[in-house]
């Protein structure tokens, strides 16, 4: 980039200087001329009347002329188009919207890892809540925290619906805001899961055939439920499905499982678009 330099005065010099400046521009600096001050500039000269380069001084105070600068520079102060803001801070999840807004792979709050402590996905007000349901070989659940306080699951109960009812009340175990647990048919699960000992009774995800969850508190408060397949079934007096029974269709049951990718379903309304398919955790 080249400049020319303010006239001097002919009494002095008799010419114009012509100053040139070379360097990158870096976007923080942009409105900036060269490298940094005029006196670390390198200046090219002119040859005088006889020949001879002339020797070109800094301008006043050390200062770039004012009408240096050339006319479609940016403003000092412009950031380059289409860039974010150098202290912007990084996407963050919603889990109401079924997408992975962050950008790291998940849906958000399927990854509990990210957004299972963060609000929304924990409230001050917050319980237990069903997180995943897996009508597969093996059976099983996954139970949150969507407290900011750690809860004791003792004493809450599932009720799981398919080939027939069957009842399960969760034992002593505490989890902090967020955490979850796995619970399982049988003792399919792992070190750390809770195992139902005994049958959880989902048809294995197949079109036409209904699956159901109910999560009560250990008064017998129904605090959550989710409903598969062409129909709502055990549905607790006076709750509703908003967007009805969440259908199979599309589903691998081999690599896929429900998901709990929103928050805005509760007693007495539960809302189908509260959940999404998703890879399985197990």
């Amino acid at each position: 980039m080249c400049v020319k330099a303010a006239a001097l005065s002919a009494a002095v010099f008799g010419v114009l200087l012509v100053g040139c400046a070379s360097g990158n521009t870096d976007p923080a600096d942009l409105g900036t001329v060269g490298d940094s001050h005029p006196l670390d500039q390198r200046v090219d000269r002119d040859p005088g009347p006889d020949g001879e380069p002339q020797e070109a001084g800094p301008q006043p105070d050390g200062e770039v002329p004012p009408d240096s600068a050339p006319s479609d520079s940016a403003p000092p102060d412009s950031a380059p188009p289409d860039s974010a803001p150098p202290d912007s801070a990084p996407l963050t999840e919603v889990c109401d919207n079924g997408k992975d807004d962050d950008g790291d792979g998940m849906i958000d709050c399927v990854d509990a890892t990210d957004c299972g402590a963060k609000a929304p996905c924990v409230t001050a007000s917050g319980t237990l809540v069903l997180q995943e349901v897996y009508p597969g070989t093996p059976d099983y659940l996954v139970i949150r925290n969507a407290s900011t306080s750690p809860r004791n699951v003792s004493g809450f109960k599932i009720e799981m619906h398919g080939t027939g009812p069957v009842s399960f009340t969760l034992p002593s175990l505490v989890l902090g805001p967020g955490q979850s647990v796995h619970v399982f048919e049988y003792s399919d699960g792992q070190s750390g899961d809770i195992q139902t000992g005994d049958n959880i009774p989902f048809y294995n995800g197949l079109v036409g055939y209904e699956n159901a969850v109910v999560l009560s508190s250990p008064a017998g408060t129904v605090i959550d439920y989710v409903g598969f397949g062409p129909t709502l079934i055990g549905l607790p007096s006076g709750a509703s499905q908003s967007g009805g029974a969440i259908g199979y269709t599309g589903y691998a049951v081999s690599t896929e499982s429900h998901h709990r990718a929103g928050m805005k379903g509760a007693w007495p309304t539960f809302q189908a678009s509260d959940w999404v398919v998703y890879t399985k955790s197990r």
